[in-house]
């Protein structure tokens, strides 16, 4: 039991194996679910952007610049991000 207990924690503390899912440079979309009442639900974006990935600070957390506006920057969870085609 032991052995396995610490195959498991050393596969869990490698950081080579957790998967890298945006690269610097890479253009993204950021979800920000900002509903207004005076606009109806189904007429609001969810997604805004594009943003360009800046730093990667962990494998799931990254830095994020607008490509238009550089003062609008922040650090997002890769689960807010999908990929700008």
């Amino acid at each position: 039991m032991y052995k396995n207990l610490n195959t498991v924690q050393a596969k869990h503390t490698n950081v080579l194996n957790i998967p890298h899912y945006f690269e610097v440079g890479e253009e993204v979309w950021l979800f920000s679910p900002v509903l207004s009442t005076k606009v109806p639900k189904s007429f609001t974006e969810f997604w805004t952007g594009p943003y360009t990935v800046t730093k990667a600070i962990s494998p799931v957390i990254v830095h994020i610049e607008h490509a238009n506006n550089p003062k609008k920057k922040g650090y997002v969870h890769v689960s807010r991000l999908k990929k700008k085609f």
